[in-house]
């Protein structure tokens, strides 16, 4: 809320919109961002949509888990949406009658926040910080589902993906560039951000009850992860820094 920063910012991202006529090509991980470039007057044939890929990809997924786990990766801002979250897994708790388990992991100005909402709603939720190597690592695989409940656009969401090289299946509400990997019915559950906690609630409650279709969306999260690799990012970017060179000599 600091007006000054706020100048400072304006400033930064103008001088930013005036270089975009000096690239020849302007490379994006989403459809979504391809769009807000083009409506910021980028000629369409200047944006090339190159998905990012999950760093790490192990030789076989994790099994499915015993128990029933959700995991959250990211900053604890409003925007990630951990409120939501946290609404949603206390009314599939109650719908299911069981307590179902949360990890948040990560950090922000709204974690304490979240730990009083959690506490206030009686949810079995822990909040370990930021977690990585292995310890990371274990955590997808311990995970049955990972929740991406962003409530703004998203321009790719990449820890759903990493869950999925894990065999974890993602429930995400559909903003952003979220659709570029997930597929409802295929990798995980695509929710509308109208529906709100409601909504992802619901979709909480379709996973825990159905074992076959969580078993079967863990499948198509491994094959997803494994399609989305960085032999084919690392192709699909030397095609287009072929392209740009050979746009440049032709000029």
């Amino acid at each position: 809320w600091s007006a000054s920063k706020l100048v400072e910012q304006y400033a930064c991202a103008r001088s930013q919109r005036a270089l975009f006529g000096a690239y020849r090509t302007i490379v994006v991980a989403s459809d979504h961002m391809r769009r807000e470039y083009e409506r910021q007057g980028v000629p369409s044939h200047r944006v090339m949509v190159n998905p990012l890929f999950p760093l790490e990809l192990p030789t076989s997924p994790a099994p499915m888990p015993d128990e029933f786990r959700v995991v959250f990766l990211g900053r604890m801002t409003a925007l990630k949406g951990g409120d939501v979250l946290i609404h949603a897994m206390a009314l599939a708790s109650r719908e299911v009658g069981v307590g179902l388990h949360l990890t948040l992991a990560g950090d922000g100005p709204n974690r304490q926040a979240w730990q009083a909402l959690s506490a206030s709603l009686g949810l079995d939720a822990v909040f370990p910080g930021w977690l990585e190597g292995p310890e990371r690592t274990d955590l997808y695989r311990g995970a049955s589902l990972v929740a991406v409940p962003s409530v703004w656009p998203e321009p790719f969401g990449l820890t759903g993906l990493e869950g999925g090289a894990h065999g974890a299946p993602a429930v995400a509400f559909d903003v952003g560039g979220i659709d570029t990997w997930l597929h409802d019915g295929v990798n995980g559950w695509l929710v509308s951000p109208r529906a709100g906690a409601e909504g992802l609630a619901r979709a909480l409650v379709a996973a825990f009850r159905d074992r076959a279709a969580l078993r079967a969306r863990r499948e198509g999260a491994r094959r997803v992860a494994e399609e989305f690799s960085l032999t084919r990012h690392v192709d699909a970017l030397e095609q287009i820094l072929w392209h740009a060179a050979a746009r440049e000599a032709a000029s």
